[in-house]
């Protein structure tokens, strides 16, 4: 949308700041990919013992959140450093994306429950929910904020991502 809409100087702003943002998932995303397979053991296994390990990679998750959305908010003005003073509108959009290092860690570690506990399809209308209100948020966001309004939609998004995911293991549980 930021590229159809904005421009190359808009997409030259926003990609770095998303694409640093994008790397910064693989230590969430490593904590999914052992949970998954431990917690659908578990599941079958050992259920109550399997609530017990799900709240601490949910714990687990929250900590690294915590810790990746601090750090990029203190190391965002390194964008300029690295990349040059052409890219002092990312850091900006840096620091809007870098709560979505929190919301995604822990909503990651909600998806591992919801994949474990076989409700996939209930995530999948969450996630259809949350990609209606992301394409319609950000068309009529973009005109009037620009990439910060895209930042921030993409911020909202993983919370109503989180929200459902939270409902469907709530519900579970």
């Amino acid at each position: 949308i930021v590229g159809l809409t904005l421009g190359k100087i808009a997409t030259g702003l926003y990609s770095p700041a998303v694409g640093l943002i994008n790397m910064a998932f693989l230590a969430p995303l490593a904590i999914y990919l052992v949970a998954v397979p431990v917690l659908s053991n578990l599941y079958k296994e050992h259920p109550q013992q399997a609530r017990r390990t799900a709240m601490r990679f949910i714990l687990l998750a929250l900590a690294l959140g915590v810790v990746l959305t601090l750090g990029f908010l203190a190391a965002s003005p390194l964008v300029v450093i690295l990349l040059g003073d052409s890219f002092q509108g990312s850091v900006a959009i840096l620091r809007i994306l870098s709560l979505v290092l929190l919301f995604k860690s822990v909503g990651l570690a909600l998806a591992a429950i919801i994949l474990a506990t076989g409700q996939q399809a209930r995530r999948t209308l969450v996630q259809a929910l949350a990609a209606g209100f992301n394409i319609l948020s950000n068309s009529l966001v973009v005109y009037w904020f620009g990439i910060r309004g895209v930042a921030g939609i993409y911020v909202l998004t993983e919370v109503i991502l989180l929200a459902g995911y939270g409902w469907i293991v709530w519900r579970k549980w």
